[in-house]
């Protein structure tokens, strides 16, 4: 996470900032959501923290790399259980699962020392995480936000809130950002 020091100050505060609205917005959506939605949304607070954490000064740093990549590693694997909990318990697999759980290991991969990092590796991440941010934008991933199960009927599309997609939208920014400045 080194990285950082190269980034003007003004930036980074702007990236700490808006990584802890979107915190903020998924720590509601935690509050007020049960079930998958709610699990699925701790996760972005997590990930929106983690962001923040590694936008700030290195001087700043506490955490050892080492610490970060396993807590990812953790919550990726935790993510994946989850999603194949949810599919044998519901007949279906929620693809938003698999999101974040790709993105929770991106995630281990920002925290990995420079040296285990490739630029190859790194724009295909980020064009993995502009995709994912575009389907956001564009509201593909809204079936899957309120998805009904195999027993029920299917539900009209709603739309995600307008909250979510903007927060989801800039914590993927903040993470092809930076995978763009390693």
């Amino acid at each position: 996470m080194e990285h950082t020091a190269l980034l003007p100050g003004w930036l980074r505060v702007v990236w700490v900032v808006a990584s802890c609205a979107v915190a903020l917005v998924h720590l509601r959506h935690v509050w007020v959501m049960t079930g998958q939605r709610r699990l699925w949304h701790i996760g972005h607070v997590l990930m929106a923290s983690g962001m923040a954490y590694m936008y700030l000064p290195h001087p700043v740093h506490w955490i050892p790399h080492e610490a970060g990549a396993a807590a990812f590693t953790a919550a990726a694997t935790g993510s994946l259980v989850a999603a194949m909990s949810f599919r044998l318990r519901e007949s279906v697999l929620n693809p938003l699962w698999i999101l974040i759980t790709v993105e929770m290991a991106v995630m281990v991969y920002m925290f990995l020392p420079m040296t285990a990092r490739t630029p190859l590796l790194s724009y295909i991440l980020v064009v993995y995480l502009v995709m994912t941010g575009i389907g956001w934008i564009l509201g593909r991933w809204d079936r899957n936000y309120r998805p009904a199960s195999a027993q029920e009927a299917p539900r009209p599309i709603r739309p995600a809130p307008p909250a979510l997609r903007v927060s989801l939208v800039t914590m993927i920014g903040a993470m092809a950002y930076m995978l763009l400045a390693m």
